[in-house]
C-alpha cells in the first residue's frame, strides 16, 4: 500500500474502498467494548491500527508530494547541455595553436608579429660586425614608408648570425654600403612582400572565424595532426576579394620604382658612374627599370648562394641550396652584360647612353667574377661531400632552422623577374627554356634548357651525397660523372 501511494495511483480512494468492504470491523471494535476482548479480536485490532497509521502515513507523504513540483524530463535535459555543449564547439585557429608543439612555429606566429630582426638591425644601425653609414640610414627612413611589416623568416634573416656580408663593388662604382642595405634590407622586403599582404589581409578578413578541426593519425614522433579550415560564407568571400586583389593593389615593382627615385638623392659628386646613375633615377624608364632589376636579381641570388656556402655563416645547414642561385646569379650577370635598350641611340640622352654603357661594364665585372666563383666552388662541394677536403662549417644539415636563412620557396623563388618588361622577360625565358644543339666527341646532341641543367646538376649533388651515406658505389660514380659534365654546361 505504500508502494502505491509513492507511485501516485489515488492512495486515498483506494484504501476506502478496501476497508468499506472489510465485515463489521466497526461493530465488532463496539461490540468487544461492551463484552471484554478476545484474543482474536484484540490481534485484529491491532491489524487495524496498523493499517490506520500506514493511511495516515500515506497520506501526509501524498499531501506533501502535492505541495512540491518535481522537475520535468525537459528540464533535466536543459540542465545537461551546458556540460556537452563546451565539447562540441569548434574552436578558433588561434585557440587551437596555442596548444601545438614546435613543429607548428610558424603557423603560430603567423598570428602575430614577431622575429622583427631587420627592424631591430635598422634601430642598432647594423649589426655587431655591419654598420650602415649615415647616408644609408637616411635614405631608409625614406623608404619604410613603403615597405611592410615583414613576418615571415625566409624574408627576415638573423643577420646577426653572420659575421660579414660582402660588399662587392666594381672599381668604377663610389665605395659606399647602399649595396649591403639592399642585400639586407630590401631584397627581403620585396621579395615577401605579396606574401606578407597576403596573409595580413586574410587575417585582417577572418581573425576570429577561422575554424579548424584536428584528426590524429599514428602514434609518438609518427603521429600527423590534419587541420580542415572552415570559414563562413561572408568570410569566404572577403578571402575570393582579398586573392582578386592581390596582384592588382599590390607591386613590388612599384615600390622598387619609388626607391630608385629616392636612391637618386644620395649620390657620390666625385664618382662619373654615381652622377649619371642618379640623374637617370630621377624618372627611370623602362629600360632603367630592365637594367636595375637584372642588377637586383643577380644581388639577391648572389647573397642567397653565399648564406648558404660562405665560411662566415658557421651555423650548419643544406649547403646544397647555394648551387641555383649561384647559377642564376651568373646568368643574370651575363645578361646585364649583353642587356640593348629598346630605346634608340639617337632618341637617348647622354646620360643614358653613358649609364647603359656604366650597367654593361658592370654586369661584365659580376659575370666574370660569378663564373670564376662557381668554377671553384662547385667542384670543391663534391671533393666535400667526397671527403677529400675539409667540410666548410656550414656544411651539413643537423640542428638547422631552415628559416632562419632565406629559403627557397615555390612562389617567389628569390625572382624578380616578373618586375621585368614584357620584351627582357621573353628574353630570359628564351634563353633558359630553349633547346640547342651542340656537338660533342663528333656527335651532335640536343642541349637541355638551362633551367634543366642547373636543376640537374643540384641533384646530382643530392645523389652524390646519398651514394656516400649508402655506400652505394654505382651511384656514385653515376653522379661524379653528371656533376663533372654538367658543371661545365651551365657557365655561359
Amino acid at each position: 500500500m505504500i508502494t502505491s501511494i509513492k507511485g501516485g495511483l489515488m492512495p486515498a480512494t483506494t484504501l476506502v474502498k478496501k476497508n468499506n468492504q472489510q465485515p463489521s470491523f466497526k461493530s465488532n471494535v463496539v461490540k468487544t467494548q461492551n463484552q471484554g476482548m478476545t484474543n482474536e479480536q484484540k490481534t485484529w485490532l491491532g491489524v487495524g491500527l496498523t493499517a490506520l497509521a500506514a493511511v495516515a502515513i500515506g497520506l501526509i507523504v501524498w499531501a506533501c508530494s502535492k505541495g512540491k513540483k518535481k522537475p520535468t524530463k525537459n528540464v533535466q535535459k536543459t540542465e545537461e547541455t551546458p556540460i556537452v555543449q563546451p565539447i562540441e564547439q569548434k574552436k578558433t585557429l588561434k585557440e587551437i595553436l596555442k596548444g601545438r608543439n614546435k613543429w607548428y612555429a610558424d603557423e603560430l606566429n603567423i598570428l602575430k608579429p614577431r622575429y622583427k630582426t631587420v627592424e631591430k638591425m635598422l634601430e642598432n644601425g647594423g649589426t655587431k660586425t655591419i654598420k650602415f653609414s649615415k647616408d644609408v640610414m637616411d635614405l631608409n627612413k625614406k623608404v619604410q614608408p613603403h615597405f611592410i611589416d615583414m613576418w615571415f623568416k625566409q624574408y627576415n634573416p638573423d643577420w646577426e648570425k653572420v659575421k660579414v656580408v660582402p660588399n662587392v663593388l666594381a672599381d668604377f662604382e663610389s665605395q659606399n654600403d647602399f649595396s649591403l642595405y639592399e642585400q639586407m634590407v630590401l631584397v627581403p622586403q620585396l621579395l615577401g612582400y605579396k606574401e606578407q599582404w597576403e596573409a595580413d589581409k586574410t587575417m585582417e578578413a577572418a581573425p576570429d572565424n577561422l575554424y579548424v578541426h584536428e584528426t590524429h593519425h599514428g602514434k609518438g614522433n609518427y603521429r600527423i595532426d590534419e587541420y580542415e579550415r572552415e570559414y563562413t560564407p561572408e568570410v569566404n568571400q572577403k578571402i575570393k576579394d582579398i586573392y582578386s586583389q592581390l596582384f592588382e593593389k599590390t607591386s613590388e615593382k612599384e615600390i622598387f620604382i619609388k626607391y630608385l627615385k629616392i636612391r637618386s638623392e644620395y649620390f657620390d659628386k666625385g664618382n662619373d658612374f654615381d652622377v649619371v646613375r642618379s640623374e637617370v633615377l630621377k624618372n627611370p624608364s623602362d629600360d632603367v627599370v630592365d637594367a636595375e632589376t637584372l642588377r637586383l636579381h643577380m644581388l639577391a641570388n648572389y647573397t642567397k648562394e653565399f648564406l648558404y656556402s660562405d665560411e662566415s655563416v658557421e651555423e650548419p645547414h643544406e649547403m646544397v641550396k647555394f648551387v641555383q642561385p649561384l647559377l642564376i646569379a651568373n646568368y643574370s650577370a651575363k645578361m646585364l652584360e649583353e642587356f640593348k635598350p629598346k630605346k634608340a641611340q639617337k632618341d637617348m640622352t647622354e646620360n643614358e647612353k653613358k649609364y647603359f654603357e656604366y650597367m654593361n661594364k658592370l654586369g661584365k665585372f659580376w659575370h666574370e667574377r660569378l663564373k670564376k666563383e662557381a668554377s671553384e666552388k662547385l667542384p670543391n662541394f663534391a671533393k666535400m661531400i667526397n671527403g677529400e677536403i675539409e667540410k666548410s662549417k656550414c656544411y651539413g644539415s643537423e640542428d638547422f632552422d631552415p628559416r632562419r636563412l632565406p629559403n627557397l620557396n615555390l612562389i617567389t623563388n628569390f625572382s624578380f623577374l616578373e618586375m621585368l618588361s614584357r620584351e627582357t622577360k621573353a628574353k630570359w625565358d628564351k634563353a633558359m627554356n630553349q633547346k640547342r644543339e651542340v656537338e660533342l666527341d663528333g656527335e651532335v646532341y640536343e642541349k637541355p634548357p638551362l633551367k634543366n641543367q642547373i636543376r640537374d646538376l643540384e641533384a646530382a649533388f643530392v645523389n652524390l651525397k646519398t651514394a656516400i651515406d649508402t655506400n652505394n658505389t654505382q651511384l656514385r660514380v653515376k653522379a661524379e660523372k653528371s656533376i663533372n659534365i654538367l658543371t661545365g654546361k651551365v657557365l655561359p
